[in-house]
């Protein structure tokens, strides 16, 4: 019985111990420059819905781990059916026939 409890206790600290430093890696990454890296993409509006000849502007705003907003990157649109939902370079997007399309950005520094 001594040994269930020493294993249950053995697998708790590991776990622990993982858990523990998942948080400072993540928070600690760094570019060369010392500024951080975005870890996320915020596109909003989400879900959009359109009609055919209607627009409206996306925004893609890069975020570090800790929630801060980082610039210095360059965003990139892609639709997945340019015959469903046409984007511009600047994320503007229009509905061009029926049909439901993937609208994607890309963050590149």
């Amino acid at each position: 019985m001594r040994r269930t409890r020493l294993a249950h206790l053995t697998a708790l600290a590991s776990l622990l111990l993982m858990l523990s430093c998942a948080e400072p890696f993540f928070s600690e990454i760094e570019d060369p420059t010392n500024e951080p890296l975005a870890m996320a993409l915020i596109v909003e509006p989400e879900g959009v819905v359109l009609g055919i000849g209607r627009s409206v502007q996306l925004r893609a705003t890069p975020r570090a781990a800790s929630g801060e907003v980082v610039g210095g990157y360059s965003i990139a649109w892609e639709s997945s059916d340019d015959g469903v939902v046409s984007v511009g370079e600047d994320g503007q997007i229009t509905g061009v026939s029926l049909g439901s399309a993937r609208v994607s950005a890309t963050a590149e520094k």
